[in-house]
């Protein structure tokens, strides 16, 4: 009787101490947990690659008061968007005049295309933007890498970015001095005189702006075809040659006609111009438009005998 006893007093403490264990292991869980105020640990952001300063994304050479987004700036003028495109024009046929196939992005980076004549001034590889290499973009270059300088000097930092983007600026301006000339140089710092060059990252990839110009040879043409200030810029560049070999005004510039368009009379070359096209050779009987794919057209007078 008394080992039995003494056995069911043990097992009756054991029951005891489990139960407090249980007890307590219940209360422990329904603590809550203390949380760390919300300043003591913080996310760190990753960043993007930077050279000299600024994001890849943002374009190498972009100054802190500009930004990669187009700000909202008013409407030029109608002459003065024309006279930008003529500018754009004038850009291409001295690179395709200089052979220069060379495209630059704002962080200098550098890459050549194949059959230059083929591409637009301005295109993008990734989500990078290149713009192909004219006096006129190697001034606006020049322009923001002597600034980058400059403040790299003062802050005292970035030393290797600094040296690693003078390498490839040195490279870039070597490349411009070996197919531009002189006058090429003074052209276009004429040019950026008057209507400042915009950053590649900028330029809109929308449609061809439209122009209010409008040009009859006769009155009674009532139907109008809009143009763009592309194709306007276009025959701008052609004109004088044009009309030194007999074409007229009307020819070159008519948008008016008296059947809706290409029907009748009335409409010039200028309304035959595609965004991607631009003129070539210029003849008595003929107009050259070259083609964004390698061909040509040719836009014919219609009172000269073409045989």
């Amino acid at each position: 009787m008394v080992r039995s006893d003494q056995g069911y007093y043990k097992l009756k403490q054991l029951c005891f101490w489990l139960f407090l264990l249980l007890l307590y292991s219940n209360s422990a869980a329904n603590v809550p947990t203390p949380k760390a105020p919300h300043n003591q640990v913080s996310t760190i952001p990753s960043h993007e690659a930077k050279v000299g300063g600024a994001s890849q994304s943002d374009g190498g050479l972009l100054m802190p008061s500009e930004s990669p987004v187009a700000a909202q700036a008013p409407r030029a003028s109608e002459s003065e968007m024309r006279q930008q495109a003529l500018h754009a024009v004038q850009r291409i046929r001295v690179c395709d005049g200089r052979e220069c196939g060379l495209w630059v992005s704002t962080d200098l980076t550098m890459q050549t295309l194949r059959g230059p004549r083929l591409h637009p001034e301005d295109v993008v590889q990734g989500s990078k933007a290149f713009r192909r290499l004219s006096p006129d973009f190697f001034l606006w270059l020049e322009g923001r890498f002597a600034a980058f300088r400059r403040k790299a000097s003062l802050t005292g930092q970035l030393a290797e970015d600094a040296k690693a983007f003078a390498q490839h600026f040195q490279r870039i301006d070597r490349a411009a001095h070996e197919v531009f000339t002189p006058e090429d140089f003074e052209e276009a710092q004429m040019r950026l005189a008057r209507f400042p060059m915009e950053s590649p990252n900028k330029a809109g990839a929308g449609p061809a702006s439209t122009s209010t110009f409008s040009f009859a040879a006769d009155n009674s043409f009532r139907i109008h075809r809009n143009v763009t200030h592309h194709a306007l810029a276009e025959v701008d560049f052609v004109r004088d040659e044009a009309l030194a070999l007999g074409w007229t005004e009307p020819e070159l510039y008519g948008t008016r006609g008296r059947f809706t368009f290409p029907c009748g009379p009335g409409y010039g070359l200028v309304c035959f111009i595609h965004p991607e096209q631009r003129l070539g050779a210029v003849s008595e009987q003929s107009i050259q438009l070259r083609c964004r794919g390698g061909h040509s057209l040719h836009f014919y007078r219609k009172e000269v005998n073409h045989g």
